[in-house]
């Protein structure tokens, strides 16, 4: 069912006029990762269109991306996956760069990218290997165990491995917090 949720107007970028929308709302079946849910979407209706034909509705002019964020975040809050904000925030209390992460994770750095500023949802494998973030004594020990390897890696992209692997080592060591994975 559809639920006109208010009327407003919005300058047209294009055009520079000031045009007359609808915002509607209605509860649509959607997918992320495969799995099946429902979720409220909004939509924007041209005053005059009809608001219950969905070859009227536009995605939020102010921000196209609404209801794919909303999917995202029903989906991370559902099945317990971290959130954008979470991660980034794990890295950088990890003083991590994002180029040293995404070595450390096995990403591309455009890819963790996209993940930390929520224009990628992760799958499940890479939600596994950002759930280190939040665990740096797992994450050393990964380091550690495949040390040759990230070293490697770290060098590849013109960084000191050597100061890269003491300096999580050394946060590590000294956080008591840090080392049994408590925040």
């Amino acid at each position: 069912m559809v639920k006109v949720i208010s009327t407003f107007k919005y300058t047209d970028i294009m055009t520079g006029d000031l045009e007359t929308y609808h915002l509607v709302e209605l509860l649509e079946s959607t997918r992320v990762l495969d799995e099946p849910f429902k979720n409220t979407h909004q939509y924007w209706v041209l005053d005059g269109q009809d608001v219950t034909n969905k070859a009227a509705y536009l995605e939020p002019l102010d921000n196209p991306d609404r209801n794919i964020d909303s999917d995202y975040q029903q989906f991370r809050d559902k099945y317990h996956f971290l959130k954008p904000e979470d991660i980034k925030s794990a890295r950088r209390a990890l003083h991590l760069s994002l180029i040293e992460a995404a070595i450390f994770l096995g990403f591309t750095v455009q890819m963790l990218s996209d993940i930390e500023n929520s224009y990628l949802m992760q799958n499940y494998e890479q939600e596994i290997k950002l759930s280190l973030l939040k665990d740096p004594a797992g994450l050393l020990q990964m380091v550690l165990k495949h040390e040759k390897f990230v070293k490697s890696k770290l060098r590849s992209q013109h960084l000191n491995a050597d100061s890269v692997v003491s300096r999580l080592t050394a946060l590590v060591n000294s956080d008591s917090s840090l080392q049994t994975g408590v925040e």
